[in-house]
Order: C-alpha cells, then sequence, then structure tokens
C-alpha cells in the first residue's frame, strides 16, 4: 500500500463520513488553502506520517507505517469548549477502534492548544498504522 495509499484511505473516510457526523462544519485538508468562515467552527484534517519498520524476518517479511491523523478543531473563542468536545467525539466515530482498507486506528485522543486571534484550536489525535508484506527472494 505505502503512505499515499494510506493518506488517501483516510482522507477518503474523513471526507464521506464529517459531513455526516456534523454536516454544518466546514473540514478542509492541511494541504489545501483555505479561507476560515467567519465566526463558525470549521476543521482542518492533517495526516502526520511517521516511521516504517520491520516487524518480522523470513521470506515475507512484514513492514509496518505508523502516523497520526490530527483533526484541528477551531471554534470562535469564547464559545466554551462543548462544541470542540462534540467535533472530537466524531472524529473518534469516524476513526477510533476501526480498520478501513488495511488501515487500523487506534484511539482518540483531545488536546487543547490555545487561542490565537478569533479561534480555540483543539486537536483530536488518533494514531494509526499499515502493515505492508514483502517477499524476499
Amino acid at each position: 500500500m505505502g503512505h499515499s495509499a494510506d493518506a488517501a484511505t483516510i482522507r477518503q473516510r474523513f471526507d464521506a463520513e464529517w459531513p455526516v457526523e456534523q454536516p454544518t462544519i466546514q473540514h478542509t485538508f492541511g494541504d489545501v488553502e483555505t479561507t476560515p468562515p467567519d465566526n463558525v467552527a470549521w476543521v482542518r484534517l492533517n495526516i502526520l506520517s511517521g516511521a516504517q519498520n520491520q516487524v518480522s524476518m523470513g521470506k515475507l517479511r512484514r513492514f509496518r507505517r505508523v502516523g497520526v491523523v490530527v483533526v484541528q478543531i477551531f471554534v470562535p473563542a469564547g464559545r466554551g469548549d462543548g462544541e470542540a468536545r462534540e467535533m472530537a467525539d466524531s472524529v473518534a466515530d469516524i476513526f477510533q477502534g476501526r480498520t478501513v482498507n488495511g488501515v487500523i486506528f487506534r484511539g482518540t485522543g483531545l488536546t487543547r492548544v490555545g487561542i490565537s486571534g478569533a479561534w480555540v484550536q483543539y486537536n483530536a489525535s488518533t494514531p494509526y498504522q499499515a502493515d505492508d508484506l514483502v517477499a524476499i527472494p
């Protein structure tokens, strides 16, 4: 599969499921230029690919890639954390504990990043892993 296939799987899942979970909340991807909406919450999905390691020996070797899906949640400052926590729960519903096209998602955590201008940012982070089997002659 590889890093590009992992990213495609993650983006496709989020793109399909986010509008079901949060139909009124705009979403974008970290590698796409966007203009945030005025005074309404929005989210941005980022895929942080990590290391790839060999995890088995023999003629059929397993290589494991790991990474983290980070959904940056932006809510207008002064509105409390309820809306951000609901969106983090939606991120968990989309990824947590699921396996999609060989990508295995772990538990989703939530971190308050802080205030920047008119926004409060939270990050909903879900570690993932995916394996490839490589035949060695």
